[in-house]
C-alpha cells in the first residue's frame, strides 16, 4: 500500500513511541528545509560536495569591537587615552588579520598632535606631523599574524598617513593570553581638541 509523505509536517519528538511513518515524515521536512526546495524529494541546486571547497576558502569577517560614541580631549596637552579594549586569549591566531580603523578629528589648525595606537602598551602606529593641519583622518591599519606571537603591520590607505617608517614593523604580542589595545591623543596646545568620531576593529580568518 503506498505511503503518503506529508513534508510539512516535523511529528518527531522525544517520545520514543514514533512510528516508522512519523520518522520518515520527519526526516523528508528536515531534507525540505536543508534543500530550500519546495518538497523533500527534490535536490538541491548545488550539492554539498561541491559547497564544501568554497567555503574553506571564503575569509570570515567578524566584529571584535565596535565603539560609535564620539570620545572628546580637551583643556590638556597631557597623552590621553581615548578607548582601550582587552582581545581575550587566543580570539587572533596564526594567519588571522585585525583590521583597525579610526576616524579622528582634531581642531583645525596646524599646531602639533599626536595620535597612537598601542597594544600592551607598545606603538603599532604613532604619527604628529602627518595629522597637523587637518580636520580629520581616517586611520587604518592591519596587524597579521604569523603566528600566535608573530605580527607584521599592514597599511591599509595609500597615502601618507599610513608611512610609519621606511621598513615593515615586527612585533611579538602574545595573543594567547589576553592584550590591550587603546588609542591615545596629544594635542600640543591645551586650546586644541581631538576626537574619536568612531573606532572598530574586525577579525579576518581562513
Amino acid at each position: 500500500m503506498p505511503v503518503i509523505i506529508d513534508d510539512n509536517e516535523n511529528p518527531a519528538s522525544s517520545d520514543a513511541t514514533l512510528n516508522l511513518i512519523q520518522i520518515v515524515k520527519s526526516l523528508a521536512y528536515q531534507i525540505k528545509h536543508l534543500t530550500g526546495k519546495s518538497n523533500w524529494y527534490t535536490p538541491p541546486d548545488t550539492s554539498f560536495a561541491a559547497i564544501m571547497p568554497k567555503l574553506e576558502r571564503v575569509q570570515l569577517s567578524d566584529f571584535l569591537f565596535f565603539h560609535p560614541t564620539k570620545i572628546n580631549c580637551t583643556g590638556t596637552t597631557a597623552l590621553t587615552q581615548l578607548y582601550s579594549y582587552t582581545i581575550p586569549a587566543n580570539t587572533l591566531t596564526a594567519n588571522s588579520v585585525l583590521k583597525i580603523t579610526a576616524l579622528l578629528g582634531m581642531s583645525n589648525n596646524t599646531n602639533t598632535k599626536t595620535f597612537r595606537c598601542r597594544i600592551a602598551g607598545t606603538d603599532i602606529f604613532s604619527s604628529s606631523s602627518q595629522i597637523s593641519g587637518y580636520t580629520s583622518v581616517l586611520y587604518q591599519r592591519s596587524l597579521l599574524l604569523r603566528s600566535s606571537n608573530s605580527q607584521i603591520t599592514i597599511p591599509n590607505d595609500i597615502n601618507a598617513y599610513s608611512r610609519y617608517t621606511n621598513s615593515i614593523q615586527e612585533f611579538t604580542f602574545n595573543f594567547t593570553q589576553n592584550q590591550t589595545l587603546s588609542f591615545h591623543v596629544q594635542p600640543s596646545m591645551s586650546s586644541d581638541s581631538m576626537w574619536l568620531e568612531y573606532v572598530y576593529g574586525e577579525i579576518l580568518k581562513l
